[in-house]
């Protein structure tokens, strides 16, 4: 799992552990969590501009999740966080493999790759940090 997404995870987590309408400052969850303040800032910004959450500038500002979280797919939260994913490089679009010629089991690769993408669009945020 890509760190992006698995602090997006936790994030989540923490701030659906919250109380109704409370806002988290990004700085704050960073240290409480002891995950990186430029990455999750990153991901926060990604899922604001995706209406995961909201943000609150100013002095009692922070970030409040507005999503339904038993609704929102690890698949979507993925490809907000991190972008187009796949198990091999030669499957994400735009990306290319000298060895595709010859390669002998891309198909393989490609079979288990829409496995995973299906779990990925079956597992909702909340089953994960539920």
């Amino acid at each position: 799992m890509p760190k992006q997404l698995e602090y997006a995870l936790m994030v989540l987590g923490e701030m659906h552990g919250g109380a109704p309408g409370e806002l988290f400052a990004a700085r704050a969850l960073c240290a409480k969590l002891d995950i990186p303040f430029d990455v999750v800032s990153k991901a926060l910004q990604r899922m604001k501009h995706a209406e995961i959450v909201r943000s609150v500038q100013g002095k009692y500002g922070g970030y409040q999740v507005i999503r339904d979280l038993g609704k929102l797919q690890l698949s979507e939260l993925a490809e907000v966080v991190v972008g187009p994913n796949a198990i091999a490089a030669c499957l994400v679009p735009g990306q290319s493999c000298n060895r595709s010629p010859s390669c002998t089991i891309r198909r393989a690769v490609h079979r288990l790759d829409q496995r995973f993408q299906q779990l990925l669009a079956d597992t909702t945020i909340l089953e994960l940090i539920g």
